[in-house]
């Protein structure tokens, strides 16, 4: 094995360990890592990214939450709402991703990571982007995150069905979300591509080929 194949195998260990390590901070949120970026990814084929673009967006949904290793249990874990405090804190974990990222030298996933909650409508964070000023992977990993957030069961609320969280995404096409990136996740959802069974909420099927009511309050404000 040559050292650059060692390096990419070396750095792909670290990306798993790191999100194993964020997803095991939360027992409410096992796998969710591995769900967002397989959403994630199934959307990047769907709209037609090239292949280089869609492994990327693949490693942004893995680590897009590596940042909550350094949030607090008594404020990640809390069953209660946030005080504005704690929600503050929590909202720091996609600039200390950025960091976190940074330092693995992906530049352009870090960037990715940092906007990952940013809202079409500009009232996200870290720098209340809108629009199309927000780097389109952040937009399509945001809405995977709050599709799995709204669709796993917390510890102050049931899971949303699959017709809630429809709802939830055509609600907040062009509000939360990039309409086009909300239209894209229906779409997969409708037609069973994406499964979000109790069972198994995986992507089902997608081929690459190298092509080119507010609900975001204490939930997926906070995954």
């Amino acid at each position: 094995m040559t050292a650059t194949a060692q390096g990419e195998v070396q750095a792909m260990r670290t990306i798993h360990a790191l999100a194993l390590a964020v997803d095991d901070k939360d027992r409410y949120t096992r796998n969710h890592s591995e769900r967002v970026a397989l959403y994630a990814t199934a959307v990047a084929v769907h709209v037609g990214l090239p292949v280089e673009h869609i492994e990327r967006i693949a490693i942004a949904g893995t680590l897009h939450d590596v940042g909550k290793l350094a949030v607090p249990d008594s404020v990640l874990l809390k069953p209660e709402p946030l005080t504005s405090d704690e929600f503050a804190l929590v909202q720091r974990h996609s600039e200390a991703g950025e960091r976190t990222v940074l330092a693995l030298g992906l530049d352009d996933v870090a960037t990715w990571i940092r906007h990952h909650h940013e809202r079409w409508d500009g009232k996200g964070y870290p720098d209340g982007l809108a629009g199309e000023r927000i780097p389109l992977p952040s937009r399509i990993i945001g809405a995977a995150d709050a599709l799995d957030a709204m669709t796993t069961a917390r510890a102050y609320r049931e899971a949303l069905s699959l017709e809630q969280a429809t709802g939830e995404l055509v609600e907040q096409a062009g509000k939360q979300f990039d309409p086009q990136v909300a239209n894209c996740l229906i779409e997969l959802l409708g037609n069973g591509t994406l499964s979000l069974s109790e069972e198994h909420r995986v992507v089902t099927s997608y081929t690459i080929t190298p092509v080119n009511g507010d609900f975001a309050s204490e939930d997926y404000q906070r995954i």
